[in-house]
């Protein structure tokens, strides 16, 4: 009996993983705004971007943010939105993707301009990831990788 090649499947599997954890990567980004209106005219703003919600991967101080809007990216298969902040220095995007819901993005960004708007409000604090889907996506990926290699490995012993 011919024994089936191991090294196509297993490289197959470490696709498969590698996919998974650049998903992971990418989509598993939280960020979160984080206003302070230290002088009616001044407002101070940080956006902290932590990998699934915990970990620190990026932090920048923004200074004088003037607004918020959502920008869409369409192609054939449809639209994805993220939440732009407009400074002084130009835009600056709240997360690094865009993702699907509008609606949710559209009430983060009026958040931020109501609070740039109400001089009585002291803080501000709005929080964006790509949800869920962002977790359950590239963990599918990084289990079922290693499964394919062991598959392979298992079949090529018992034959």
């Amino acid at each position: 009996m011919r024994r089936r090649p191991i090294i196509p499947a297993v490289l197959y599997g470490l696709a498969f993983t590698a996919c998974g954890c650049l998903f992971s990567l990418i989509f598993g980004q939280a960020a979160t705004l984080t206003c302070t209106r230290v002088e009616p005219s001044q407002i101070e703003c940080v956006r902290e971007s932590k990998w699934l919600g915990w970990l620190p991967v990026s932090s920048a101080s923004l200074q004088h943010v003037q607004g918020a809007e959502v920008a869409q990216s369409c192609d054939d298969e449809g639209c994805t939105y993220r939440v732009e902040l407009s400074t002084a220095e130009g835009t600056v995007p709240l997360t690094s993707y865009y993702s699907s819901g509008s609606q949710s993005k559209q009430e983060t960004a009026d958040r931020v301009n109501a609070f740039l708007k109400d001089l009585r409000e002291s803080s501000l604090t709005v929080k964006s990831d790509a949800g869920l889907l962002a977790f359950v996506l590239p963990l599918v990926f990084v289990l079922v990788g290693p499964l394919i290699i062991m598959w392979s490995i298992f079949r090529a012993t018992i034959r």
